[in-house]
């Protein structure tokens, strides 16, 4: 019983050294690959993410990690990077789709009283991992307020359908225009 005992914790004991060792070894791979490409460290773009999408083609070399599993886990789980819509595998949506989205907007849009007011806002925001939208902006608008109430009206949205790649929830950059026509 006793040799049971210690044979379980020298096993166990063996396994959390390895996972620790695993990421230590999937840190310094990451570092080195850093120091050996420094346009990606200038860019700011998670060094998995660029090594698995774009390094690979160009013929860069990842330097040796032990548990390759651990590398990709670790980095897709720690990857705040955030894609373009065309970069995401799955694209991020609204449930029920864009035309739901544009109904949504219609039933809550607050249209300022401005005769023969006509044109588009544009708004960009992150669609995050978990649905929410962050980082609304307003790319151009037409006055009135307009593109104050086009923040409101994505700040209250419903939560999204996030963006995936690699089978993993990622954050999407996203752009679109609303349409704002007043009667004359």
């Amino acid at each position: 019983m006793k040799k049971r005992l210690i044979l379980t914790v020298l096993l166990f004991s063996s396994i959390l050294i390895y996972a620790q060792n695993s990421e230590q070894d999937c840190e310094a791979s990451r570092q080195k690959y850093l120091q050996q490409n420094p346009d990606v460290a200038r860019t700011g773009v998670n060094a998995w993410t660029h090594y698995t999408t774009i390094g690979k083609n160009e013929g860069r070399k990842w330097p040796n990690c032990d548990n390759l599993e651990a590398q990709e886990l670790f980095y897709n789980e720690t990857d705040n990077s955030i894609y373009n819509n065309e970069a995401a595998e799955v694209k991020p949506d609204f449930p029920g789709g864009l035309s739901k989205f544009y109904k949504f907007v219609a039933n809550n849009y607050r249209i300022p009283e401005e005769e023969g007011l006509s044109g588009k806002v544009y708004v960009s925001f992150v669609v995050e991992k978990d649905g929410s939208l962050t980082d609304i902006k307003v790319i151009r608008d037409i006055g009135f307020g307009t593109g104050k109430e086009a923040i409101r009206i994505l700040k209250a949205c419903p939560k999204w359908n996030p963006g995936e790649k690699n089978g993993k929830k990622v954050r999407v950059f996203y752009s679109l225009s609303i349409t704002v026509r007043t009667s004359n």
